[in-house]
């Protein structure tokens, strides 16, 4: 969620681009509650630099 706070990116916009309810996506942006692994899927597609911050994570768990 830093990511997109960080970038100014607001809940009701989160919501429209993944075509979610605005509640679930405050749920996760403001309560930290988890997101499905469906949301996640959902905002590596929809920003790029979701994709990349994961796969950056991903390939440093590997080492």
């Amino acid at each position: 969620m830093k990511l997109l706070r960080k970038r100014k990116i607001t809940t009701k916009q989160v919501a429209r681009d993944l075509n979610i309810p605005v509640e679930r996506a405050r749920n996760w942006y403001y309560k930290d509650t988890g997101m499905t692994a469906l949301d996640l899927l959902r905002l590596m597609q929809e920003y790029e630099f979701v994709r990349q911050a994961i796969d950056g994570e991903l390939s440093r768990d590997d080492s």
